[in-house]
Parts: structure tokens; sequence; C-alpha cells
């Protein structure tokens, strides 16, 4: 049986940069103000031509399997969704055996996906509705599995439009690379084109375009889907990437 608890994360990743804790934060807010803008796009693009988020999370899988020290596979993966609506009724979906209000943060470990589902209200949206951040993740102790990812993103999108709530979709990975050039190796196997890039504190940061992914934003005034982070440890010596799509959230370390 699933098992339910309340956590935090708090202080769980250290902060490589304040400039990268800054637009981490950011890309929360825009996120979340986002998804409700597009909630009606959003929900019938999701009805009417299946999950967006499952077909860019297949396309990220491949091609990152191959750029990453330990694939696709051993990479930290996170899914997560922007929502708005009504958080009890999701509340009921997503966590059935849980008595009290949809306040604060709840959390079940799912064991047939392998992963642990995480549903926390952000904001009140006014007449009854709320802002929602959901998470899925794959237990640390365990290597990732696509199909249980892509059957992680059915459960939970299905439960939202079973209680007409508007999502918007996004992806997390972490791991180590050996190459360099990584940003533009994946650029390459995307077609993607460069949209923004900057230097903090030894953590590169490269956004871009492409029209392999079905989502997207728009950034500096210009349409982006996929940033790449790279930063070398100063004590191992070795490359951390990070990709998000459409961008990253959370900071910049490849800690989990």
């Amino acid at each position: 049986m699933a098992k339910l608890n309340r956590y935090t994360e708090q202080g769980k990743i250290k902060r490589r940069s304040r400039i990268g804790v800054l637009a981490a934060a950011l890309v929360l807010i825009f996120g979340a103000i986002w998804a409700l803008v597009n909630q009606d796009k959003l929900t019938t693009e999701g009805q009417a031509e299946g999950s967006l988020l499952q077909h860019d999370m297949k396309q990220l899988w491949s091609w990152s399997d191959g750029l990453l020290e330990s694939g696709a596979p051993g990479a930290g993966w996170t899914l997560r969704w922007y929502a708005s609506g009504e958080a009890a009724k999701l509340r009921e979906q997503l966590f059935p055996s849980y008595e009290g209000d949809a306040e604060g943060e709840l959390s079940i470990l799912l064991p047939e996906l392998d992963g642990k589902l995480s549903m926390s209200v952000t904001a009140s949206a006014g007449q009854g509705q709320q802002q929602m951040l959901v998470l899925f993740s794959p237990e640390p102790s365990k290597q990732a599995d696509q199909h249980k990812l892509l059957s992680a993103i059915d459960h939970i999108e299905s439960a939202m439009r079973r209680t007409n709530i508007s999502y918007d979709g996004g992806i997390t990975i972490r791991g180590l690379t050996e190459y360099n050039n990584v940003a533009e190796r994946l650029a390459q196997l995307a077609a993607a084109q460069q949209v923004d890039r900057y230097d903090d504190a030894g953590t590169v940061s490269e956004s871009f375009f492409t029209g392999g992914l079905k989502a997207s934003v728009k950034t500096g005034g210009k349409e982006a889907n996929m940033q790449v982070a790279v930063h070398k440890g100063t004590d191992t010596g070795k490359l951390a990437v990070v990709i998000g799509i459409p961008l990253i959230s959370g900071d910049y370390s490849a800690s989990q």
C-alpha cells in the first residue's frame, strides 16, 4: 500500500550561485503565471493531441541517453506540472487515502511506478481556485524506467483532466557528462537553435529552441523550449549537466 507523508525539500540542494537561484525562482513564478494564463489552451490540447509531456519526455530520453555517463536511466529525473483549479478535487484523485484539507505539501510513494509523487498549493487564484505544483521523481536508489515515467505522466494528467485542472508540464534531468561541449552535442541531436547564453561563477547556461519538442515559453522576447546548464565541480573536476524542458526548474546543481 502506498505510504503517505508530508515532507519538505528545503535545504536539500546546495546553491551554486545567487544568480542561478534567482533565475530558478523566476522560472517557477513565470511557469505558474504562464500556466494560469494559458489554462484553456493547455487543457484542450492535452485532450485533443495526447500528452505533450509524454512526447517531450521520450525525445529528451533519446537525446540525452548517449551524452550522460550513466545514460538516461541513470539520470535524476523530475517531472513537474504547474496546475490551476480546485486543489481539493485533485487531492482526492491523487491522494485518496488522505483525510484533511489540501493545504501544505503532500507526498506519496507509488511502488508500482518506483517513484514519489508530491503536490503543494502555491497560491490562491480566487473563486475557489488554487495554483499548485505537482512533482514526480523516481526513487533515487533505482534507475529511471522510461515506461514507468510515461505511466506516471498518464496517471497524473488523467487525474487532472478528470477534475478539470488546467496544467503546464515540464521536465528536469540531472547527471554527469564527459563532454565539454555537451550543450552543442545536444543541440545537434535536437536540431536546435541557440536562443540565449550566459556564464556565471563557472556555470554555463544556454537556452535553445527546437521543433522536436511540443512545449515552449517566451524568454527575453524569444521562444525557447530547452535549457542546458553545465558546471565543473571544483573538488571533483567532473562536469555536471542539468537539462530542462522548456526551462530548468530548481537550481543548476546536479545533486539530487
